[in-house]
């Protein structure tokens, strides 16, 4: 469905003068998005920056969107509805979170310090949350609190991705990394489904299978290492700018 839309925006969507010969321009436009694509994709920073966004996400993706009430229900007892105004304190921690990190940057003058601690706060966070059940429902609140924090650093990529690329690389840059935000739940969604599925059925469950907390506890271990493996991206391979733009004024290849 996203590559349809994409495909169709690419096709019918324009920005130009009405003086301009269609064909002309639509030759342009392509051959202009295309070259900057290049351009971006060639730059190391944009895969590790990209990967980085794609880690810290990816727990957000699985819990809070997908498996979280259902296994807030399994692990707690509670209705579905409850188990969902519980975990709204992710999306709470993801909206306060953006705002807070971005004050720590303006303090600190660094991009990855930010970008490491939200992942070793959301691997801490994780964990205690997939393997401490039984938690208080306060405690409760607030490791999902956490959580939301931790996974609102992704906002940080992108304003390291705006450091890197000049102006007219903005929007492909900042679209690409977004597209690897996105990328987090449609591959790790999957995944966890297959790993609570074939514990259900190696119990000889049917199709409908229910699903206990110890099927959770061997799919959710995703979220923990997705958190650390995005502070060993930030730390090891994504290169801090201090804040500053570093880019340089690149002209993309075969645009007049």
């Amino acid at each position: 469905l996203c590559g349809g839309l994409a495909l169709l925006y690419g096709v019918c969507l324009r920005d130009q003068p009405s003086s301009a010969p269609q064909n002309a321009a639509d030759k342009r436009d392509m051959i202009s998005w295309w070259c900057s694509m290049m351009v971006v994709l060639r730059q190391p920073q944009t895969w590790c920056l990209g990967g980085y966004a794609f880690l810290v996400w990816a727990p957000i993706s699985i819990f809070a969107v997908l498996w979280g009430i259902s296994f807030l229900h399994t692990t707690y007892l509670v209705t579905e509805t409850r188990a969902a105004v519980w975990l709204s304190a992710v999306w709470i921690g993801v909206a306060l979170g953006g705002p807070c990190l971005g004050w720590l940057l303006a303090c600190l003058n660094r991009r990855c310090l930010p970008m490491v601690l939200g992942g070793i706060l959301g691997a801490g966070a994780s964990m205690v949350l997939v393997y401490q059940p039984g938690l208080p429902p306060v405690a409760l609140i607030m490791v999902l609190f956490v959580m939301g924090v931790a996974s609102s650093a992704q906002a940080i990529s992108f304003a390291a991705v705006f450091d890197r690329q000049p102006a007219h690389l903005l929007g492909v840059a900042s679209g690409f990394n977004n597209m690897t935000v996105v990328m987090g739940g449609f591959i790790c969604q999957p995944i966890v489904g297959v790993i609570l599925k074939s514990h259900a059925l190696s119990r000889g469950s049917t199709v409908h299978a229910e699903y206990f907390l110890s099927d959770y506890q061997s799919a959710l271990w995703l979220l923990p290492v997705c958190y650390l493996c995005s502070s060993l991206v930030a730390a090891m391979a994504v290169k801090e700018t201090f804040c500053q733009p570093c880019a340089v004024d690149m002209q993309s290849p075969g645009v007049n």
